[in-house]
């Protein structure tokens, strides 16, 4: 709704339409709604004078606009005592193959056997309104100086010519067709209220030109048949009428809208929703009523229901007032679970009164099936024909790789890795299913869920771990789900801008924000390679993550640990000229570590690693490797337990559960992903 005017005609404009969104306008809102009709008298709107005069009339049909708009240009040139100039296209037989995307209807007309263009069937098209052809290409254009037109075709964006722009014409060049026709070579346009100034060299402001265009179609012939042809013609109507269809996204200052033509309230409501006053608003003739009263149906009333509820979810998530119990991946799950926190009777405050719900008119939702996400194998289709197979869900990182498509991995079929629940084994991992592009963050939570398990450890230095491991306690209780744990993190930390719900995240950023300290662990001092210390402050690690770039790569984890790489940095040592480089000291020992391993190569992954931390040795245990495919854009995870087993997890996959991937760390090479995987980041708990 554009009318945002404060008169006593305006808001009574607005509640008209308020009402008539919903098919529930009263006897007062009809009224008003007549007193827009036009009538040639005083003090009433009339079609016929200023400013409706020159402005485009919203119809319901194609054939009704086309009609319109050839009154109008035979009408603007008697105003303004001009003669019309007719520019025809140039058509041509196309051998187009059926697309099989085509419109039911159009694959269902009988077509045409007509193979070559003649000077007779070429006449005939032109003769043809414009709304003959699929794609509205005009076969004949009438203009005069100052006919106001509206481009149809996006030919040139940073000029503003746009689809749907209205212009006005200036000038034109004009030839000779194949048959002797005139065509137009260029058309000239006045921009009407462009967004932003244009100017084009040699042009006055806002004029610029359009050239014409080869645009493909089937256009309907008299008999019913239907033709290919392949239409060169500059891509603008007349400006004189335009369906509901397109007048959406406009803001119309000057509004005139036929409603007889329309056959429901949502398209009398698209027509007069664009007005931005209802003083420049008019109604050619008189409406029926039944339209816009009566109340909408029950399927409708329903989707606006759930359209309230999920914009109220929206808002309370956009505030952080949400309840982290409503954390679903789908519309129907949601609003389950917000009508599960809020209660049955619960309707928020903005609610229209005609689709607000109460004992005498509930609100029955169905209940949500929780959906199993999984990838398809495209090799099951290879020799699959005639059919149109959909492609999976893709689950992408922020890296800038290709769309995601089936993951096959070998570890996956081994015929020695069997599935393991929670019940059949207390210490295998937690199922967790994948949700809204969740794999950087399911590979990583699965690793940290059953290192929590298995060792107690204090995590009180971290900043978001507290929580989670208080949540990890309740999801042992069956008090809260590990899908709701998961996408409460990633509520929390959706701020940064590499963390943006329902974005693709690298595990490198989740880890960043999941390790998260309050008190640093790494201290950085800048030195020079003479020794001389630098007065510039380091910035200290505040995540219990270590990562790249370095001046020289580590040979191991271990090594990695004990001897921090040092960084480089731009400016020279004051006192010898030498290159100042970072150094880093560990401080304190942090219950868990994880380093990241994108882009690393020639190195060993230790399973176990001791380093000296503030003069006490510290022991370090492998838990866990997060791999990411740049092939199959996706993240899994290998997670290792306390006897040295070796879990699979793939959350778009076995319905979230873990499989056994090796009864032994020792048989498993944890360099060496499933297929295309490579390690992306390790995560190792203090023992």
């Amino acid at each position: 709704m554009r009318n945002t005017g404060e008169t006593d005609d305006d808001i009574k404009f607005r509640t008209a339409l308020e009402n008539m969104r919903y098919k529930a306008c009263t006897k007062d809102d009809i009224h008003f709604l007549n007193t827009l009709v036009s009538a040639n008298k005083s003090g009433r709107h009339f079609v016929g004078a200023a400013p409706w005069r020159d402005a485009p009339i919203i119809v319901g049909e194609n054939r009704q606009k086309d009609e319109i708009n050839r009154l109008g240009c035979l009408r603007f040139a008697s105003d303004t005592h001009q003669t019309l100039f007719h520019f025809f296209s140039d058509d041509t037989v196309s051998t187009k193959t059926e697309n099989p995307k085509q419109k039911t209807a159009l694959k269902k007309a009988k077509k045409s056997k007509i193979s070559e263009m003649t000077q007779d069937l070429q006449s005939m098209l032109w003769d043809l309104p414009t709304s003959s052809h699929q794609h509205h290409a005009p076969g004949k254009l009438s203009l005069c100086l100052g006919l106001p037109v509206i481009i149809r075709y996006n030919a040139a964006t940073e000029l503003n010519i746009t689809k749907g722009q209205c212009s006005t014409v200036y000038a034109w060049h004009a030839s000779k067709g194949k048959y002797g026709q005139q065509v137009l070579d260029v058309l000239f346009v006045l921009l009407d209220d462009p967004p932003e100034p244009v100017q084009v060299e040699s042009l006055p402001l806002n004029v610029v030109p359009l050239t014409r265009r080869n645009t493909s179609g089937s256009v309907y012939l008299p008999d019913d048949s239907h033709i290919n042809i392949m239409r060169n013609q500059v891509d603008v109507l007349p400006g004189f009428s335009m369906t509901a269809y397109a007048s959406q996204g406009q803001s119309l200052t000057i509004n005139a809208t036929d409603l007889n033509t329309f056959s429901d309230h949502h398209s009398y409501y698209t027509a007069l929703s664009w007005s931005r006053s209802a003083a420049k608003t008019v109604i050619l003739q008189g409406f029926d009523p039944r339209h816009i009263t009566g109340g909408a149906t029950g399927s409708l009333r329903k989707e606006f229901r759930e359209l309230e509820i999920l914009n109220e979810i929206t808002k309370l998530r956009y505030e952080g007032k949400l309840d982290k119990s409503v954390s679903g991946s789908t519309r129907n799950t949601l609003i389950e679970q917000y009508r599960n926190w809020k209660g049955l009777s619960y309707v928020p405050c903005n609610v229209h009164s005609a689709i607000r719900w109460s004992d005498k008119d509930p609100y029955i939702h169905e209940p949500a099936d929780d959906i199993e996400w999984s990838t398809v194998d495209k090799k099951k289709f290879k020799k699959t024909k005639d059919k149109i197979i959909s492609k999976a869900l893709d689950d992408t990182a922020s890296l800038p790789v290709a769309g995601a498509t089936q993951h096959t991995s070998a570890l996956a079929s081994s015929k020695k890795r069997k599935r393991l629940s929670d019940s059949e084994h207390t210490t295998s991992p937690k199922k967790l299913k994948w949700s809204n592009n969740s794999c950087a963050y399911d590979s990583l939570f699965s690793i940290i869920r059953h290192t929590w398990r298995e060792v107690t450890m204090d995590v009180s230095n971290y900043e978001y771990l507290p929580n989670i491991y208080s949540d990890f306690q309740s999801n042992l209780d069956n008090t809260l789900t590990f899908e709701n744990i998961r996408d409460t993190f990633r509520l929390q930390v959706q701020h940064f801008s590499m963390l943006n719900w329902g974005a693709y995240s690298a595990t490198s950023d989740v880890l960043g924000q999941l390790l998260r300290l309050k008190e640093p662990w790494i201290k950085g001092q800048a030195i020079c390679t003479s020794g001389h210390i630098s007065a510039r402050r380091i910035r200290s690690l505040g995540a219990a993550l270590l990562s790249g770039p370095f001046l020289e790569a580590p040979t191991s984890t271990s090594v990695w640990l004990n001897s921090i790489p040092p960084r480089e940095m731009g400016p020279k040592c004051a006192i010898c000229n030498a290159d100042i480089h970072k150094m880093y000291s560990i401080q304190i020992a942090p219950p868990v570590i994880a380093f990241s391993l994108d882009g690393m190569a020639n190195y060993s992954l230790d399973t176990e690693i001791a380093v000296i931390i503030a003069n006490n040795q510290i022991t370090y245990r492998l838990r866990g490797v997060s791999y990411f495919s740049s092939l199959q854009s996706h993240f899994v995870s290998r997670i290792l337990d306390s006897q040295g087993r070796v879990f699979y997890h793939v959350g778009m996959s076995n319905g979230g559960n873990s499989i056994l991937d090796n009864l032994s760390i020792r048989n498993v090479n944890m360099l060496l992903g499933p297929d295309t995987y490579r390690p992306s980041a390790a995560v190792y708990c203090k023992i």
